[in-house]
């Protein structure tokens, strides 16, 4: 069955408070918002420190601590409902993990 487009912004106030957690990313709403065989990404910045990620001469992006690497975001995805594919570059500074929902 082809994909169907299904995008879901989660923005850093929806994730739980803890980076440890088995549930950093609340998995109920990511079943909710994407659709059967829908695709899932979890885009961030490099985990680089933030004041090497600059934009006209200025530091941009949350702080360092809150930067999550393509390994970080994987283990942090609810495995219940998708699976991993591939991570891309999205230049430059980010990245973007991208699941599928199974």
């Amino acid at each position: 069955m082809p994909a169907t487009e299904s995008i879901v912004s989660l923005h850093y106030s929806t994730r739980n408070a803890n980076a440890e957690s088995p549930n950093y990313f609340d998995s109920a709403l990511v079943r909710e918002a994407s659709k059967p065989f829908g695709r899932f990404a979890i885009v961030d910045w490099h985990r680089r420190p933030h004041v090497g990620t600059k934009v006209l001469s200025e530091a941009r992006g949350p702080r360092t601590e809150l930067r999550m690497s393509p390994d970080d975001a994987i283990k942090a995805a609810p495995v219940d409902s998708l699976a991993f594919r591939e991570v891309i570059e999205v230049p430059c500074y980010h990245y973007a993990a991208l699941f599928e929902r199974v």
